[in-house]
């Protein structure tokens, strides 16, 4: 829930969004026009087809089909945007951490405690509404007016109300 609500408001602030997912391109690609990210911010396996429309085969040269694939990715994004945040709920979202300012864990649908103990935040709820007040800085969040205001509240309640973990770590 809210995850469309969050990715307008993040666009309609400045926010570039970007879909990274190791699953097939087309199905991907249909999942990201419905939030409305454009085609050009969707990382995803391409496939290829034969003469007659059958399936050929999968983009064995793309990143993502193997490990480390999304941190490589997302140090190239690094280079054209300073400052990143990843949200993801599976192991290949951890390759991201090293590269980004923040890294969410999302556990809404399913805990993990492996992507727990990776997180900075680690959202426990099924909404991405913490996903707005996590990506905002303050002078951001303090303009923010209406529809948005309300989605941003909602989300810092839920951060309020134990919904989203801030993950501790020992001083190195």
């Amino acid at each position: 829930p809210d995850v469309e609500q969050v990715i307008s408001q993040l666009q309609a602030i400045g926010k570039t969004v970007f879909v990274m997912s190791a699953g097939l391109k087309p199905a991907v690609a249909i999942f990201a026009k419905h939030l409305n990210v454009p085609e050009e911010n969707v990382f995803a396996v391409d496939i290829s087809f034969d003469t007659k429309g059958r399936y050929k085969s999968f983009d064995k040269s793309s990143p993502l089909t193997g490990p480390g694939g999304k941190g490589y990715l997302v140090q190239r994004l690094k280079e054209q945007h300073s400052l990143l945040m990843h949200v993801g709920d599976g192991i290949n979202d951890v390759d991201a951490k090293n590269f980004v300012t923040r890294f969410v864990g999302y556990g809404g649908v399913f805990y993990r405690e492996s992507i727990l103990s990776h997180s900075d935040f680690y959202i426990t709820c099924r909404s991405m509404a913490p996903v707005l007040p996590l990506a905002l800085t303050g002078e951001e969040a303090a303009r923010l007016k209406g529809e948005a205001l309300a989605l941003y509240q909602k989300g810092m309640s839920l951060i309020a109300g134990c919904e989203v973990n801030l993950v501790e770590r020992e001083a190195s």
